[in-house]
């Protein structure tokens, strides 16, 4: 993303034409400046001869022409995550924006994501100028900042109009640009993407999208849960607020407008996000120095009163056990629940369980043996000696695992 040439949608360099890009040249796309792109690469190193620009790069020759050849995207800026959709096989990736804009991008052959030009919808372009030229400041660390990282084209230039904007895009011949699928108004340091293929968190999560962070800070390492419309094109969501597939946070690192994709927290850093053997999600964390699984679950119950607690414990069918993992915790007394009690993520066993369990791979083996349960417990509030009608805090529903 450093560089500022071409492939960044600059035809002349930041300086203009006959201005060398930086002290390597440019700002044609040469060997120091293959940069803001995804290659595209036989599995021997080769180029396959069907890339959307191999027959330009043919035509060009020498260096900048096999470099071009080589290009299955460009334009991008800053992505930490790319991941392939299981069902349809097509290529998502994600692009983190300098203060704003923030991308989730379906990558067809040929496409050209906008970047220098554009970050975000092209119908935001005056939000990106406004928020790229003013004066910010890093809610965590108290650091002022401004603008586009590099000074060589700094943000001033930005176009005033989503028009003038698509038409200063460098378009090589076979180039698509189109909007990303999401983005965030102000930045929010997504890294790694994966989708699960498999039932491991359950049928109803079979082919989503899951996004890691890249800063601990940001809900201690989110993890964020998007599902995608029936022909796998576009994000699919429930929230209104996000019909325009655009989370109008308040400022950066704000995570305001898509609380309903905040799906697990405290990953740290997520480098990668990958589907287990068993189906279920595992997810790097670079801070943490871990693989976390990351387990969904829901509780139901029917007609209960005075619901305070519900944990998986350990122990085979007819066996009681320690408390392994904190489902629900309320208040004694709290009145009728009939439906939902409880649904999250799990990331880890309670700290010190008497069920021995240190990590989310104890606790998936647990229950791949049939040795844990959950159980609900109940209270009415009224002190021992008493036993009346809701005072179970022993546990009042018990199911088994399976």
């Amino acid at each position: 993303m450093g560089r500022r040439g071409q492939l960044q949608n600059l035809p002349d360099g930041p300086f203009g034409p006959g201005v060398p890009d930086d002290q390597f040249g440019g700002p044609q796309p040469d060997d120091a400046h293959l940069t803001g792109v995804i290659l595209r690469l036989n599995p021997d190193g080769t180029t396959p001869a069907d890339n959307p620009f191999f027959g330009v790069g043919a035509e060009l020759g020498g260096q900048v022409g096999a470099n071009i050849q080589k290009v299955f995207a460009y334009g991008l800026r800053n992505s930490f995550g790319m991941a392939f959709d299981p069902i349809s096989g097509e290529l998502w990736e994600e692009e983190n924006g300098d203060d704003s804009f923030t991308e989730l991008n379906r990558v067809q052959p040929g496409f050209n994501s906008g970047w220098i030009q554009i970050q975000g919808p092209p119908d935001r372009i005056a939000q990106y100028k406004a928020i790229e030229t003013s004066l910010g400041v890093d809610p965590v660390t108290g650091t002022v900042y401004f603008g586009l990282q590099q000074v060589r084209w700094p943000p001033t230039n930005i176009a005033d109009s989503p028009e003038q904007a698509l038409s200063r895009l460098v378009v090589l011949p076979g180039a698509r640009y189109s909007a990303p699928e999401f983005s965030w108004k102000f930045e929010v340091a997504p890294g790694a993407i994966g989708f699960v293929d498999g039932r491991g968190l359950g049928a109803q999560f079979q082919g989503d999208l899951f996004v890691g962070g890249a800063r601990t800070f940001l809900e201690g390492g989110p993890l964020f849960h998007f599902n995608l419309t029936g022909n796998r094109r576009k994000i699919a969501v429930d929230d209104p607020r996000l019909e325009d597939r655009v989370a109008d946070n308040n400022h950066k690192f704000d995570i305001t407008e898509s609380e309903s994709l905040l799906i697990g927290t405290n990953f740290g850093i997520v480098t990668d996000i990958e589907t287990g053997p068993n189906g279920n999600l595992l997810v790097v964390s670079l801070s943490q120095g871990a693989i976390r699984a990351a387990l969904r679950f829901k509780v139901n119950v029917a007609n209960i009163d005075n619901v305070f607690a519900a944990h998986i414990h350990c122990g085979a069918v007819g066996v009681n056990g320690p408390i392994g993992v904190t489902l629900f915790m309320g208040t004694p007394a709290g009145g009728a629940v009939n439906g939902t009690l409880a649904e999250g993520t799990i990331t880890a066993p309670d700290p010190g369980n008497g069920c021995g369990w240190v990590d989310l791979a104890a606790v998936l083996a647990a229950m791949s043996s049939g040795a844990t349960y959950v159980n609900v417990h109940t209270n009415d509030g009224v002190a021992p000696p008493n036993t009346g009608p809701g005072d179970f805090p022993g546990g009042e529903i018990r199911g088994q695992i399976r």
